[in-house]
């Protein structure tokens, strides 16, 4: 996730980026609550989206110093992922024990999240909308968003709030994947979960583009992200899962068939 050839400072590969469109949804959190006519983002970031995502001329602490986010090297996106960097802001990582020596596995030590505690709210707060039951869902979604120092919900939880949390604030974390919830709700009965995640399975992600991609302060414009364009995404819901393979089906004599779908 760090930048390639991280500045000069250590070797990285640069190779998982924020796009556009989950900076836009996260973006969604901004509120101008003193009445200035400029977002709380653009006055003071909000906290969730600060932490999660680095955007150009963002300040921020590596190797002991501080300096203004820019991507000279590496993919296209306008956009870094802080989650883990604090990992690389003592004046000497290595020695700190939180960056591993080797360049060549810029591996850091960071609090690896097997199972958070909100991923589990938000589980619940999905069965219980699931249930019909969108008081206790609301109440779940809001003790995250009052931790984030977001504003809470004013009414009822809906699916599309349910989709907007997990996307947001389960952002880049393995343990709970955000393609795998866009594919399980993919082929969900709720017609408004089930929009919303094939709308952005088939999305051509989008970025920034810089002018000047060694300027932190750079003007930019947003576009599709360059590659993987063609052929043009479509969901299926057999996508959900592989096919049996051929030889296998053989095997089974007949017992194992793949659905129509795969057929």
């Amino acid at each position: 996730m760090l930048e390639d050839k991280g500045w000069g400072k250590f070797n990285g590969w640069g190779q998982i980026k924020p796009s556009y469109d989950l900076y836009e949804e996260m973006a969604k959190d901004n509120e101008d609550t003193n009445g200035d006519g400029v977002s709380d983002y653009q006055d003071t970031k909000n906290i969730r989206l600060a932490k999660t995502i680095l955007e150009y001329n963002d300040e921020f602490t590596y190797f002991g110093e501080k300096m203004n986010f820019y991507s000279p090297v590496n993919i296209e996106a306008g956009f870094q992922c802080n989650q883990y960097m604090e990992a690389l802001e003592p004046a000497d990582p290595i020695g700190a024990g939180t960056l591993l020596d080797n360049g060549n596995m810029p591996v850091t030590k960071v609090m690896w999240p097997i199972v958070r505690f909100a991923d589990c709210m938000l589980l619940r707060a999905e069965a219980n909308l699931a249930k019909g039951n969108a008081a206790a869902a609301t109440t779940d979604i809001n003790k995250i968003r009052e931790r984030s120092h977001l504003k809470p919900l004013s009414g009822n939880a809906t699916w599309a709030d349910l989709y907007h949390e997990r996307r947001c604030e389960l952002a880049f974390e393995f343990a709970a994947d955000h393609a795998f919830d866009c594919k399980r709700w993919a082929v969900s009965g709720d017609p408004e979960i089930k929009a919303l995640a094939v709308a952005e399975l088939n999305a051509h992600p989008r970025v920034r583009h810089y002018e000047d991609r060694m300027n932190p302060a750079s003007p930019y414009t947003v576009g599709l992200y360059e590659d993987y364009q063609s052929p043009v995404k479509v969901w299926r819901d057999q996508c959900l899962t592989f096919p049996y393979p051929t030889d296998e089906i053989t095997k089974a004599n007949g017992a194992l068939q793949n659905p129509p779908s795969w057929r």
